[in-house]
């Protein structure tokens, strides 16, 4: 999340609480005006239209963190059509080779690939899937909670943190 900075009095400031604002000297107006920007700059880092409200800003953020969700199970896996069912094949292999006689076809090109041994790229495959299931869990828990909390919010500001956090949430799963 980027931090909300205004400048008033030819300062700037990042408290957007009508207290301190109030403090500073503030008109009501000015204060207003202050948070209706902060607002819709949140709502553009989102990518959420800014004249959303109610239902239709859940219905949205649902989408915000959906694709955030994806972008970083996109992130895990080499890009192509039916990669992902390569991997998922591996694996099937992997696992139900017991490392005798030849090995699966799957393994074998690995071990190829990447030089190592066909009992290598066994395990190779075996911890890339594990990984990748990890993974996997993680950023299912990650986006359900995110959209529970959209959905249970009362306002629209709480429906805006929660998908900021859960979006934040999210990018922190990213690979290195």
């Amino acid at each position: 999340m980027n931090q909300f900075t205004y400048i008033y009095a030819g300062q700037t400031h990042t408290d957007t609480s009508a207290e301190y604002m109030q403090q500073l000297g503030m008109s009501a107006e000015t204060i207003e005006s202050v948070l209706q920007q902060q607002s819709y700059e949140r709502r553009a880092a989102l990518g959420i239209n800014a004249n959303d409200s109610g239902d239709a800003l859940k219905t949205a953020l649902k989408a915000a963190i959906d694709t955030a969700a994806g972008s970083v199970r996109k992130a895990y896996v080499s890009q192509g059509q039916l990669v992902e069912e390569e991997y998922h094949l591996a694996k099937q292999h992997a696992e139900g080779w017991d490392g005798s006689g030849d090995a699966p076809a799957t393994v074998q090109a690995w071990a190829d690939a990447s030089g190592l041994s066909t009992a290598e790229a066994k395990d190779d495959i075996l911890a890339t899937a594990t990984a990748w299931e990890q993974a996997l869990t993680a950023i299912r828990a990650a986006r359900l909670s995110g959209k529970a909390a959209v959905s249970g919010a009362t306002d629209d500001d709480e429906a805006l943190n929660a998908a900021e956090t859960a979006i934040a949430q999210l990018n922190a799963l990213m690979p290195q």
